[in-house]
């Protein structure tokens, strides 16, 4: 479970260090100085045993594979997250983490690389949303968006229905005051689903041609793009399209995600997954 950046700055771990008699897991190098997110699991899972965290995973039936997987994290209070946050799990009447949550959770906030696999409705959303939505809060308390700046985030999801839900649940779950800027690239949405008219008009002057609700919609998402986003939620094709009209760049990307990545790979996407994989350079 080394991290991409890591690998790009040429970074590799020895094998792991054990003390025989206590089992605390002690590598040689540790990850808190390459890490994007300013945050820290508790000493009490820093310190556990690896006895602790293989009883921890048997019980809540956690089967995890890697080298210096962090323990599973069991409580919400115990992740430190900020008041907006805690108050939108409140809102939704998520009280504990489910078991994908707890092991995926310490490992992405930890600027790890993770392959999730849960059954449906296991709450695999928010594994990705809730660094995501952090990764994007540090940025702009530290430096406000600028036009033309980001994204620092990508998603790739299957649908268009699923990129919209997820979209909408970075925005939930993002800080109220100083919201995440997050756009969906989606083909095939209605005109009146993202614009106003006045918009429309506009872009149908710019462009000269006979208006649609694609090409306004496409146009529009350029638009939103050039005027700076902390993240954007895709479908494949749409993504690659803005792409190769550079209308995306993803220099400044630092965190992805692939949703339902084998719902991807079924449909035949691989190709375009495997092309967008290949822009990602670590600042």
């Amino acid at each position: 479970m080394v991290s991409v950046q890591e690998k790009s700055r040429g970074i590799k771990y020895d094998k792991v260090k054990i003390d025989r008699e206590t089992e605390i897991q002690t590598p040689q190098q540790t990850l808190q100085t390459l890490q994007l997110l300013n945050w820290k699991a508790p000493g009490a899972y820093q310190t556990a045993t690896i006895p602790q965290c293989r009883q921890l995973r048997r019980r809540l039936r956690i089967v995890a594979e890697g080298e210096e997987v962090p323990c599973p994290m069991v409580d919400f209070d115990h992740y430190n997250f900020p008041s907006f946050i805690t108050s939108a799990l409140r809102r939704h009447g998520i009280t504990t983490p489910t078991a994908v949550q707890a092991q995926m959770l310490p490992a992405l906030l930890a600027g790890r690389d993770a392959i999730g696999v849960a059954s449906t409705g296991s709450g695999k959303t928010l594994v990705f949303v809730l660094p995501l939505v952090l990764l994007c809060h540090e940025f702009e308390s530290k430096l406000p968006l600028r036009r033309g700046e980001g994204p620092f985030a990508v998603v790739i999801s299957p649908s268009r229905e699923l990129a919209l839900q997820s979209a909408e649940t970075i925005r939930d779950f993002s800080d109220p005051r100083n919201p995440c800027k997050v756009k969906a690239l989606i083909g095939g949405v209605s005109l009146h689903d993202q614009v106003k008219p006045v918009w429309a008009l506009f872009v149908y002057v710019r462009v000269r041609l006979i208006p649609s609700s694609w090409l306004i919609g496409f146009c529009l998402q350029l638009t939103a793009l050039a005027a700076g986003v902390h993240a954007v939620v895709g479908t494949p094709g749409r993504v690659a399209d803005l792409m190769e009209r550079r209308g995306l760049r993803l220099n400044q990307c630092m965190f992805v995600c692939l949703d339902e990545a084998d719902r991807l790979l079924d449909l035949g996407f691989e190709k375009e997954v495997r092309q967008r994989g290949e822009v990602f350079y670590p600042s």
